[in-house]
């Protein structure tokens, strides 16, 4: 059996250069809610976020609809990636059943969105902080016979 220890935050393992600041947080309309760096006012030269939010839906919440949306999901995350975009899927938004009409609403479509994604570019010339560092899995994972 699997066992997926429980998540704890711990900011010690984010540099603090990786980390958004207050005010790069506040230009953002649809974002997850991490902890913000300092009160820092990094990339101030950018008055408004211009990212896209992308919705992607299925027909129904059959698990076969479901599995062929994450393969979407895996082909349009490589394809940001290789086109040099920055990408951050969203599924707090379609977890519950009103969040997920209003989405549904907006987007006028009959289907069942399951995830956004949030997709725009980063500041040209722009030096890209160093990767977070990984915990060892042992510390994420335990496996029981």
């Amino acid at each position: 059996m699997v066992d997926l220890k429980p998540f704890e935050s711990d900011a010690t393992h984010v540099p603090e250069g990786a980390m958004v600041s207050t005010s790069e947080a506040a230009r953002v309309d649809v974002a997850r809610a991490f902890p913000p760096a300092g009160g820092g006012h990094r990339r101030a030269t950018i008055d408004h976020d211009r990212s896209k939010i992308l919705v992607l839906s299925t027909y129904d919440d059959d698990p076969w609809s479901v599995l062929r949306c994450g393969e979407a999901l895996s082909a349009v995350l490589l394809e940001c990636t290789m086109a040099g975009m920055a990408t951050c899927t969203l599924t707090h938004m379609t977890e519950m059943t009103e969040s997920r009409n209003i989405v549904a609403q907006i987007t006028g479509t009959v289907g069942q969105p399951q995830l956004l994604i949030r997709v725009g570019r980063s500041p040209a010339h722009e030096q890209h902080v160093e990767p977070t560092p990984r915990r060892p899995l042992t510390e994420v994972l335990e496996i029981r016979c």
